[in-house]
């Protein structure tokens, strides 16, 4: 047994139980024969090497996040002030003006970050302290008084709807999800979660997915159970949902390594089995009419299904990952309106007893030919707005010869970089 999904409600339509055998009577997709199959070459692949839109560099390790629109940057860490060290956030526009920047006057926080949410109308910012417990507070992305402050256990996940009515703190180390209004910080839901849980808003912010261990569930707005599924979490690899809450994809890993996909349902729709050795994430198009699982197998494997019928389109591997080094991908992205597929591909480099990982970032089109790469730097976070027209390189800290450390922020315009198509829908984000 691989997958068992039981739904709590019928909010969605689901059956009351399904059972997922280890061959499932599923219509097959269509043969391999019929799809091609891409080996992809980092040296034949055209590069680009765009000079940076901005660059600043910060008087110790610091972490930036990018607005979904790519307008703004938000970097964060605790840094000298007044003699002392002190939590803050400086948030930049896309052309390196400070915009707005908030410290916060205890001296006491050691840790901590800023991220813009899923809406782009507001900022998270989280400070800790040695023992881990510390304040998350909200604030308008354009600056301004926080709306909002509340204490934390723990470390803890932030996320809102695209409306950006709600938000839903999962403070681990307390074991509880509290689903919030993100204008008050009213609680409107506590639901007990396991140490591990992740959550995301789905079907345009009006269910939160979270997953939870062998647990997957939705709860609706008002923090009620929608339905759940129990996951065989020996074999899992990754969920995802499609952003209309339509399909449900999941991924395992060893000797089954395959993709299942649920329609809303919960009947199982198709399978495809894939090379083992990857972790086999997964990506759906913003429109749900395609499905990517990558990073799969040893050569960091790419395969886009059309997603109602499993129809392999292609897949693809890297041809030279001795030459480069181990290649890996981290994140997959649809540029919006249009088929083109950006990938962060990292190749990581033994010299000596350290491993380096150089991040590139790639362009795809929609069958799966390799545009461009853009080599970023190695040892890098990188950022990518919702358009995929801006990434934003943040490096590892530095440490000078007296012992202080520096890090680098870099900012880079990939809209002159993309077709015509994807270049449009990119600026119309950025306005």
């Amino acid at each position: 047994m691989l997958l068992a999904l039981t739904c709590t409600a019928s909010a969605l339509g689901c059956t009351p139980a399904l059972s997922l055998p280890s061959r499932p009577a599923a219509p097959p997709p269509s043969p391999l024969a019929a799809a091609p199959q891409i080996e992809l070459s980092l040296s034949d692949c055209p590069l680009k090497s765009p000079a940076p839109l901005w660059e600043k560099g910060f008087s110790d390790a610091v972490t930036s996040s990018l607005s979904p629109d790519g307008s703004l940057v938000a970097v964060s860490g605790v840094l000298p002030r007044g003699g002392l060290r002190r939590m803050e956030v400086q948030v930049y526009g896309r052309d390196g003006v400070l915009q707005w920047s908030r410290h916060l006057q205890d001296p006491g926080f050691r840790s901590g970050w800023a991220r813009f949410l899923a809406d782009g109308e507001h900022l998270a910012l989280g400070a800790f302290y040695y023992n881990e417990t510390g304040v998350v507070e909200v604030y308008p992305a354009g600056g301004g008084a926080a709306l909002w402050r509340r204490r934390a256990s723990g470390p803890v996940l932030v996320t809102s709807s695209e409306q950006g009515d709600r938000l839903a703190v999962i403070d681990h180390l307390e074991g509880y999800l509290h689903l919030l209004s993100a204008g008050t910080g009213t609680e409107l839901a506590r639901v007990r979660v396991g140490p591990a849980a992740t959550c995301q808003f789905v079907a345009s912010g009006e269910y939160l997915l979270v997953e939870d261990g062998d647990r997957l569930f939705l709860l609706d707005g008002a923090g009620r159970h929608a339905w759940e599924h129990r996951l065989d979490g020996s074999m899992l690899r990754e969920v995802g949902i499609s952003r209309d809450a339509s399909w449900l994809a999941v991924t395992t890993g060893e000797a089954d390594s395959s993709v299942y996909l649920f329609d809303r349902d919960g009947r199982l729709r198709w399978k495809y089995l894939l090379f083992p050795g990857g972790t086999n994430l997964v990506r759906f198009s913003p429109d749900s009419r395609l499905l990517a699982v990558y990073n799969v197998g040893r050569r960091a494997g790419i395969y886009l299904f059309r997603t109602g019928t499993g129809e392999l389109l292609w897949r693809l591997f890297f041809a030279d990952g001795a030459a480069h080094g181990d290649i890996s991908l981290r994140r997959l992205e649809f540029a919006p309106d249009c088929g083109f597929l950006m990938v962060e591909a990292v190749v990581g480099t033994a010299t000596g007893p350290t491993l380096q990982e150089e991040h590139q970032v790639i362009l795809l089109d929609p069958s799966g030919s390799a545009l461009w790469r853009l080599p970023l730097g190695y040892d890098l976070d990188l950022a990518l707005d919702t358009g995929c027209g801006t990434v934003v390189a943040t490096g590892r800290p530095q440490v000078d010869a007296s012992g202080q450390a520096f890090t680098s922020v870099r900012c880079y315009d990939l809209t002159p970089l993309l077709p015509p198509a994807a270049s449009g829908a990119a600026s119309d984000r950025g306005r």
